[in-house]
């Protein structure tokens, strides 16, 4: 899984959750909704329940990261909705636990995990794979993806969402990973 990471910059089609944890992220999603922006992007402060079960996650899927403060919740709707354009994530919150940026672009990964089927209808995450290594924002693509799935992708890759086009919901809790220890040699 870290191999096909490292090479496209993503990793789809990994299903952590059980149907009851998935429901227990759906009533999270309820309550955080309709808080201010920057309260959306604290949910750990507010749920630290939410990072013990992203941290347990993290440690079933083997991938030797564990979560930072930064987890955020995105709701799009018919109402509430806008593209984002094509980006890399450069800068993160000023309440990271010691974490400095550049490390965290290199090193770091989003968990990412959809409440809400989605596709390029409703706002599906679209990335450029390997633009992580070659900062091309050529040939971007959509992960469509299923109720309860993860994606996993690195901040320097290029990722955003279009506008929807139909009358759905798509919400998503994103959190920023960091490694759990740092190869010296690499």
């Amino acid at each position: 899984m870290l191999e096909a990471l490292s090479k496209l910059g993503y990793v789809k089609n990994i299903f952590p959750f059980d149907e009851e944890q998935v429901q227990e992220l759906e009533v999270i999603s309820c309550h955080v909704k309709n808080l201010a922006l920057e309260e959306r992007k604290n949910i750990f402060s507010l749920y630290p329940e939410l990072r013990i079960l992203i941290d347990k996650k993290l440690q079933e899927l083997d991938l030797h990261y564990r979560s930072t403060n930064y987890c955020f919740y995105i709701e799009k709707n018919f109402s509430k909705n806008w593209p984002l354009a094509l980006h890399q994530d450069l800068n993160f919150p000023d309440y990271l636990e010691q974490d400095h940026n550049q490390k965290l672009q290199e090193k770091g990964l989003w968990f990412r995990i959809n409440l809400d089927k989605s596709d390029h209808q409703n706002g599906a995450l679209k990335v450029v794979p390997q633009s992580h290594k070659t900062c091309s924002k050529d040939n971007p693509i959509f992960l469509d993806n299923e109720r309860g799935e993860v994606i996993l992708f690195k901040p320097l890759l290029f990722h955003g969402s279009n506008k929807m086009i139909c009358n759905q919901r798509r919400r998503v809790f994103q959190v920023l990973c960091k490694p759990l220890f740092q190869n010296p040699h690499k």
